[in-house]
């Protein structure tokens, strides 16, 4: 992974205004455990194209992990707006994928963790955002 943070690092500081190397420099670093870092080459992106939904997209995960979801959501669904497939590729990462079945009732679910996070997840993916959180909040 350091050697992957190097060429990153390089690439950004020898072509600054190439939004990708800043991209991919906080992939990078996240993946070595570096969150500040990765934070800041995000914004970076940003800072150099408000559109690039793989920096929004990567924001919004480390938004999750340190402040939960309701700091979180905006930022997926902003990088939902700016390219669809970030929303894909989230599911992808949850795990969830659409097996044609209906998310279930939400008052049909049964009351454990993991039925109530699986039932979440099916709710999100049909972009039942509101059910979702509700699942999750009482778990």
């Amino acid at each position: 992974m350091d050697q992957s943070i190097l060429v990153w690092h390089e690439l950004a500081e020898v072509a600054p205004d190439l939004v990708t190397a800043h991209v991919q420099l906080g992939e990078a670093f996240a993946a070595a455990a570096f969150e500040t870092e990765a934070i800041e080459s995000w914004r970076r992106a940003l800072e150099l194209d408000a559109t690039e939904p793989r920096a929004m997209y990567n924001l919004a995960v480390a938004a999750l992990k340190r402040e939960g979801m309701a700091t979180a959501l905006p930022g997926f669904r902003k990088a939902g707006e700016l390219d669809s497939s970030q929303d894909d590729f989230f599911f992808s990462l949850a795990g969830v994928y659409d097996d044609g079945t209906p998310a279930p009732d939400p008052a049909a679910v049964a009351p454990d963790r993991d039925s109530r996070l699986a039932a979440a997840f099916s709710l999100a993916f049909e972009d039942e955002f509101f059910s979702a959180a509700d699942l999750i909040g009482s778990s």
